[in-house]
């Protein structure tokens, strides 16, 4: 599985391996609607393309930032269904804790 691409969405992620832990290598570009970036909430999903203030898909995934970057996300957006392949999720705080020490390390 480390270095896999990881298809999802139409798009194909490169993975990598930190210690014992498989991680994307990149940001995720799921992108099922587009949020002005200048609007947020902590209960509606929120998916934002940095910089971008539209609300358009397209003209979303058309820009330079969510090329290089990905997909921004506030919590409720990381909590929808879809928003990871199969057999992936979105990490613990366990899982981000031994990302952190082994890289202290």
């Amino acid at each position: 599985m480390f270095g896999d691409l990881v298809s999802h969405e139409g798009y194909d992620y490169s993975t990598v391996q930190i210690g014992d832990q498989c991680w994307f290598a990149e940001n995720c570009r799921y992108l099922p609607e587009a949020s002005d970036f200048n609007t947020g909430s902590e209960t509606v999903p929120y998916y934002y393309v940095y910089g971008y203030e539209g609300t358009d898909v397209v003209a979303a995934k058309a820009t330079d930032n969510y090329e290089t970057y990905g997909v921004l996300y506030n919590w409720p957006a990381v909590m929808t269904e879809g928003i990871c392949p199969s057999d992936w999720h979105i990490p613990s705080d366990d899982e981000w804790t031994q990302l952190t020490a082994f890289l202290a390390e």
